[in-house]
């Protein structure tokens, strides 16, 4: 995210496309909107995966998956109420 916000403000990009998993686009939606500047779009793409079975509840590595991710998304949260804009202070930002 650091690395995109710098293209982003080097370039003066006023949107970008984010793809990735579907799993993992709730959070990289997270930090890349904490990362870029606000007046920059986000337009989220999400891809499907193959290593998350339709019936993750009895997927013991789908299971895993998820609940690792929600667990990350958990601590960004967090640490955006506790340090908001903090990604947006660091140098080059």
């Amino acid at each position: 995210a650091i690395y995109a916000r710098d293209l982003v403000t080097r370039h003066k990009v006023t949107s970008v496309k984010l793809i990735t998993s579907r799993y993992h686009m709730k959070r990289a939606t997270l930090i890349l909107r904490n990362a870029l500047p606000k007046d920059v779009a986000i337009y989220p793409h999400p891809v499907d995966t193959r290593n998350l079975k339709v019936r993750w509840w009895s997927d013991g590595g789908s299971f895993k998956l998820l609940f690792s991710e929600f667990y990350k998304y958990c601590m960004f949260r967090f640490f955006f109420m506790v340090a908001p804009g903090e990604l947006r202070a660091l140098p080059g930002g």
